[in-house]
C-alpha cells in the first residue's frame, strides 16, 4: 500500500509549516511547495520533500503532474501575503501581487486538482490579507 501524501503550498512557515508537521505526525509524506525552505529543525527526515515554487510564476506543468499523481491524497494551500499598513497607501502593484498570490494562483491550482477532488481527495485553502485596523 502506498504511503499517503499531502501537498502543502506555502508550507515553509506559519500555519502551513504547522500543518505540514501535523501531516508528518499522522504518517503522511509531505511535499512542501514555497519560496523558502522550511526550518529543518521543525520539518526533517525522508517524509518531507521541499520544492521551490513561487505563486507569482506557478510551474503549471509541475502542478499538473501533482494533480495526476495517484499518491497525492491532500492539497493544502496556505499561501499569502500580509502587510500591516493603512489600505490607502497600498500601491496598485502591491494589490495586484497580493491578489495574484492569495487568489488567482490558488484558484488555478484548485482547477488542476478539480478531478481529484471529485474522486475523494481533499483540498483546503487558507489565505489572508492583513492590514492595520488601528486607524479605521
Amino acid at each position: 500500500m502506498a504511503i499517503k501524501t499531502a501537498v502543502v503550498i506555502g508550507g515553509s512557515n506559519g500555519i502551513g509549516l504547522a500543518v505540514s508537521r501535523k501531516f508528518i505526525d499522522r504518517g503522511y509524506a509531505v511535499k512542501i511547495l514555497g519560496i523558502h525552505e522550511p526550518d529543518r529543525n521543525v520539518i526533517h527526515g525522508s517524509e518531507c520533500e521541499y520544492v521551490y515554487h513561487d505563486l507569482r510564476y506557478p510551474n503549471e506543468e509541475y502542478l499538473k503532474s501533482l494533480a495526476q499523481d495517484e499518491n497525492i491524497d491532500v492539497l493544502f494551500i496556505s499561501s499569502g501575503i500580509g502587510r500591516f499598513s493603512d489600505f490607502q497607501y497600498f500601491h496598485t502593484a502591491e494589490i495586484e501581487k497580493t491578489f495574484l498570490i492569495d487568489t488567482v494562483s490558488p484558484v488555478k491550482i484548485i482547477r488542476e486538482f478539480y478531478n481529484k477532488m471529485h474522486r475523494g481527495g481533499g483540498v483546503q485553502t487558507f489565505t489572508a490579507v492583513l492590514w492595520d485596523q488601528s486607524q479605521d
